[in-house]
């Protein structure tokens, strides 16, 4: 007996791929992906060319009329079979709950909104920023709202809904949708004011109702704190950039161990991270290196304990160490020069600056008397310079005024007035040296904004008047008092050089190519778990198809106050471990709301995720502008369809799940029905 030959059948793919289109699930889906992502890119294209909301959601409802009408003229009977498909309406509901509900949970996974460029952003809105109430608003959403709604009313003109419950779900899910998503773009409300802190309470004006401009009455607003709290982790590994240097730009967040893949094919492992650290580095002799003379010295203070450090003669910023309580410096240089002494005697600052730090920038100014600085929100302006201030006295006019005792510059201390944007005005006094004690840092707090210092710095100014001044070229060291030479003797390793009873100055080691390599330990007197001190991170850093590899310490916050980076590989990459910059998500402020006559309606602590909530009214944090006093951006959104997207949601979401288990129930039931058969 020759068995038969099985009947070949194609697969189930190909099987669904061969039916025609208004009822081929697959080529569906696809469709309205596409479709969806022609609204994407046309709705950042409107926002760039600034196209009204009202032109905005009339554009898919005339492309699909166009659509519509050139299919069944063109092809009359197939347009027909597709705008009366329930396997199209369905698609489309699909798609819309997916997208929304998927839109939704990453947005409440974001703290209630997304900020833009992120890859997740994108596809949600192309808005500035995303929160759930904007997703209905999204022109994607409304492109495919409105041809499901035209489709819903098509099929119950047609009766085809009668004996499909599912079906009259969607139809009427989808027509409360497109409604509250229009009545949201007619009559919705989306207004961004600026509050100062601490300032009076405002009305919000220039409001956007639809098309118009008009005011929104009935409430005043009042910001009464704002600061910035960033999230953890406080600091990230970025990429920065440096010669040569082709990788684009990076950034992660850091913890212990942590491994993972660097821009240009290259890898890294956080070797040791120490939140609180200690510097414990030393300088080496390195015949490799270039040419850099360094000198080991040991400071003698009597009874007190010896202190170690390394000068280096051609480095301005390492050719000096003072003694701790100001008795004397010493310096290492390359040669004695009977000019450098003019240099070593008390003189007044070379020049002066303001130095503004604010979320984690810095700004510098020159100062000069009459200048001004101007600054976004706010001025400074130089009114007076007292290099020995004396206080108050009586002045000419008859009222109290600063005056300066002598030119010599003792006890320096700078005036300015500062002005504000809408016009206040008030006097700022900063010294130069460090003013024991709160107050001084209480009068600050509470005259420049939270987070915000500024301080006085005078450059190239001479305090000290006796130096140790030991040279290289000629071996010699010298006691030099007031710019004269006291004492001289021949550099002897070991041998202390005598400052005065009690003070000495020992040479240790001598280098000709120092390095310095630095090395840290954890600060025994910080909590290990607190994320403060000074945090600095070991990075190693590789190259999979050399194996070349290289490690070094990155500091988040250096001697200076910035983040100290490295280069890796020859500078194939540069690394900096630095502070987290805030953004949006970081900021939060107290609000309250008040009645025309003052009165205190509702108060509350307001994020960009999370509003104030007042008779409708959603009150969110949408920025934040430096200056004393710092100035927060308030949002205002109304949604008034937003009620009926719920409701429309919800029966578009039943429709969607009672039309599957249907069709699931309706399959099996054909199965069982064609094995009964015979």
């Amino acid at each position: 007996m020759i068995d038969p030959v099985p009947e070949l059948r194609p697969s189930r793919l190909r099987r669904s791929l061969a039916e025609p289109f208004d009822r081929n699930p697959i080529l569906l889906i696809l469709a309205a992906l596409a479709w969806a992502l022609l609204w994407m890119a046309l709705e950042s294209l409107f926002q760039r060319r600034g196209t009204s909301l009202v032109a905005q959601a009339l554009a898919p409802l005339v492309v699909g009329l166009v659509v519509v009408a050139g299919t069944s003229l063109g092809v009359p009977g197939w347009g027909r079979r597709l705008f009366t498909s329930p396997m199209l309406a369905l698609t489309l509901g699909g798609v819309l709950v997916v997208g929304l509900g998927g839109g939704w949970a990453v947005v409440q996974a974001r703290g209630g909104e997304v900020l833009p460029g992120g890859f997740l952003g994108w596809p949600l809105s192309l808005l500035t920023t995303v929160r759930s109430s904007d997703l209905l608003r999204s022109l994607w959403v409304e492109s495919l709202l409105i041809p499901l709604a035209a489709m819903g009313l098509t099929l119950l003109w047609t009766r085809r809904t009668k004996r499909n419950p599912a079906l009259l779900l969607l139809t009427a899910g989808s027509l409360l949708l497109a409604v509250g998503s229009l009545w949201n773009r007619a009559a919705g409300v989306r207004a961004v004011q600026i509050f100062p802190v601490g300032g009076a309470s405002r009305v919000f004006t220039g409001v956007r109702r639809g098309d118009g401009t008009t005011t929104l009455p009935g409430f005043r607003v009042r910001m009464d704190r704002l600061d910035a709290t960033p999230r953890e982790p406080a600091f990230r590994l970025e990429t920065e950039a440096g010669p040569g240097v082709a990788a684009g730009p990076w950034s992660s967040r850091v913890e212990s161990g942590q491994s993972g893949n660097l821009p240009g094919g290259l890898r890294y492992q956080v070797e040791r991270l120490i939140l609180a650290a200690l510097p414990s580095g030393q300088v080496v002799e390195d015949p490799q290196a270039p040419e850099n003379p360094a000198l080991q010295v040991m400071l003698g203070l009597g009874n007190a304990e010896p202190l170690v450090g390394v000068l280096f003669a051609r480095d301005p910023e390492g050719w000096r160490r003072d003694e701790p309580q100001g008795r004397f410096a010493v310096v290492y240089r390359e040669r004695f020069d009977p000019s450098l002494l003019q240099a070593l005697r008390p003189h007044p600052p070379l020049s002066q600056k303001l130095v503004l730090t604010f979320m984690g920038k810095t700004l510098e100014h020159p100062v000069r008397p009459g200048g001004i600085w101007d600054l976004p929100g706010f001025s400074l302006t130089v009114t007076g310079l007292y290099p020995d201030l004396g206080g108050l006295r009586k002045g000419k006019s008859g009222q109290q005024e600063l005056f300066t005792r002598s030119p010599i510059f003792r006890n320096p201390w700078l005036q300015l007035q500062l002005r504000q944007a809408s016009g206040d005005q008030a006097p700022l006094l900063l010294s130069a040296r460090p003013v024991p004690g709160k107050d001084y840092a209480d009068y600050l707090a509470r005259t420049l904004p939270p987070g915000m210092t500024l301080r006085y710095v005078p450059e190239g100014e001479e305090t000290q008047g006796r130096f140790v001044l030991i040279t290289r070229e000629d071996g010699e060291v010298r006691l030099v008092a007031d710019g004269r030479v006291v004492r001289t003797e021949a550099l002897t390793l070991n041998r202390p050089f005598l400052v005065e009873k009690g003070l000495s100055v020992t040479p240790m080691a001598r280098y000709d190519r120092a390095r310095f390599e630095p090395d840290f330990v954890p600060d025994p007197e910080v909590d290990p778990s607190a994320r403060s001190g000074h945090p600095v991170l070991r990075l190693r850093v590789w190259a999979p198809a050399t194996g070349a590899a290289e490690s070094h310490w990155l500091e988040a916050q250096g001697a200076d106050g910035q983040p100290v980076g490295a280069a890796f590989l020859g500078g194939r990459i540069h690394l900096v471990y630095q502070p987290k910059a805030p953004d949006l998500r970081d900021l939060r402020c107290t609000l309250a709301i008040e009645d025309p006559a003052g009165i205190e309606l509702a108060r509350g602590t307001v994020t960009s995720g999370n509003p104030l909530v007042y008779r409708g009214h959603r009150l969110y944090l949408d920025g934040w502008l430096p200056g004393p006093p710092a100035a927060g951006r308030i949002l205002l959104a109304t949604d008034p369809g937003l009620w009926l997207g719920w409701i429309g949601l919800a029966c578009l979401l039943a429709g969607g799940i009672w039309g599957l288990l249907a069709s699931e129930d309706k399959g099996r039931s054909g199965t069982a029905s064609s094995q009964v058969q015979p």
